[in-house]
């Protein structure tokens, strides 16, 4: 199992408890080549048939608020990370040959406004919509796409 995140202690805490089995990767998933180093780890340990992109920000604010930092930054990490994860992970599956399945982690925010969520409701809607999108150009392939929309959780 391979873990991607930014924060380079807790991945260091998360590969203790987890062991050997657990191979961390530190870098922005709102940058492609991360999603590419993270492809690669899976595939020294074996064959690349499962891809989960949960990385996700959320900066309160409503339209006439959001700085445009944090507009970008929210869409950066979670529809554009997402994106890449799921870009990264098809061409890896196809050129394997191999079938294979994502899961993108959305949220109820995706096709329920929520007061001052402006950039996190946008980026978890673009969410739903890359997942339909991935779902109709590779399920013939054998690939499948879904994702889950979990309610509130209180993470660091």
């Amino acid at each position: 199992m391979v873990g991607v995140d930014v924060d380079e202690e807790g991945l260091r805490e998360t590969a203790s408890v987890l062991g050997e089995a657990f191979v961390p990767v530190g870098g922005d998933v709102s940058a492609r080549a991360t999603h590419e180093r993270a492809a690669d780890a899976a595939e020294s340990a074996g064959d690349l048939t499962g891809w989960v992109n949960n990385a996700g920000i959320e900066i309160d604010g409503r339209a006439e608020e959001v700085r445009d930092e944090a507009l970008e930054r929210t869409l950066a990490v979670n529809l554009a990370g997402t994106a890449y994860g799921c870009a990264v992970a098809v061409r890896r599956f196809r050129a394997a040959g191999m079938p294979g399945a994502i899961v993108n982690v959305s949220s109820v925010h995706a096709v329920a406004a929520f007061p001052a969520s402006f950039a996190y409701d946008a980026s978890k809607g673009g969410i739903d919509a890359l997942t339909r999108q991935v779902a109709v150009d590779y399920g013939a392939a054998g690939i499948r796409c879904n994702a889950v929309r979990p309610g509130a959780i209180d993470t660091p």
